[in-house]
């Protein structure tokens, strides 16, 4: 299913877990989702795979974020101004995690096997 669809996979979900706490067996989901940027840092030129237009227009009309928050504008859930004071805050916390991360030690060498197992 299309897994840019907040609202359809939210949907599937609910339905699925109801199917499986009556008893009615396993289930897999198979979420179609495209990927805004390349495999790698060094995939930068796409253009050979996908063109820029094709890219634009998933991130201009597809993106599930954008979506789901002009539908819950819609549906007077939230407004502009909650949403914009969501990205902002999720930005800051992500940006401190990051800096974070740049700016911690490296662990000691004789950490480099911790939390590592093989059968």
């Amino acid at each position: 299913m299309d897994g840019q669809d907040v609202l359809a996979v939210n949907q599937l979900t609910q339905d699925l877990v109801a199917r499986a706490r009556k008893g009615e067996g396993p289930f897999f989901i198979t979420l179609n989702t495209y990927r805004y940027h390349g495999h790698h840092v060094g995939d930068i030129n796409r253009t050979y795979y996908r063109s820029k237009e094709e890219e634009a227009d998933w991130k201009e009309n597809r993106d599930p974020i954008t979506n789901f928050g002009a539908w819950m504008v819609a549906q007077n859930i939230a407004n502009a101004d909650e949403l914009d004071a969501i990205h902002a805050e999720i930005k800051e916390q992500a940006t401190s995690a990051v800096n974070y991360a740049l700016e911690a030690p490296y662990p000691p060498a004789e950490e480099v096997d911790a939390h590592v197992f093989s059968a």
